[in-house]
């Protein structure tokens, strides 16, 4: 175990913290990619990363594949940022701008198209972003204990 003097333990567990911070973002980003359901691969393709921001345009209309796990991953898209420069003094926010996403994640702000009930051709349910949640959850606890070393 690395021995820290009593001066240096701010320093350390700021860059501990950072450590993990990076960890869950590109984790996060993995698990919702992976969680996309795909027709064409336009939604799993269009997850942003934003530092304090949640703007960004949704990948053009087109065939993008296969997601889900297994899949290749596409890189994160980061927004104001560099991936790995991640602080605990900013903000993180994970977004897709698709229109669909949040009918098809959340079960909510259903378009008239669908009138008024949940689809899913892939047997998804409603708020089935919290599930995704909960994955990241014990992911996060995984990488933890990684970092720290236990």
């Amino acid at each position: 175990m690395r021995k820290i003097e009593l001066r240096d333990i701010g320093n350390y567990s700021e860059e501990q913290i950072n450590t993990l911070l990076s960890a869950v973002v590109l984790t996060a980003d993995r698990i919702v990619k992976e969680g996309s359901p795909v027709d064409t691969g336009r939604l799993a393709v269009s997850w942003q990363i934003g530092e304090n921001a949640e703007s960004g345009r949704p990948a053009p209309e087109g065939k993008y594949g296969a997601s889900g796990i297994g899949t290749v991953v596409r890189p994160p898209k980061p927004i104001n940022y560099q991936l790995g420069r991640e602080t605990f003094k900013k903000k993180y926010i994970l977004h897709n701008n698709i229109p669909y996403a949040e009918p098809v994640f959340m079960g909510t702000s259903l378009p008239p198209s669908w009138g008024g009930t949940y689809r899913s051709n892939q047997g998804l349910k409603p708020k089935h972003l919290d599930l995704l949640a909960k994955e990241i959850s014990a992911e996060v606890d995984d990488l933890y204990r990684q970092i720290r070393g236990k």
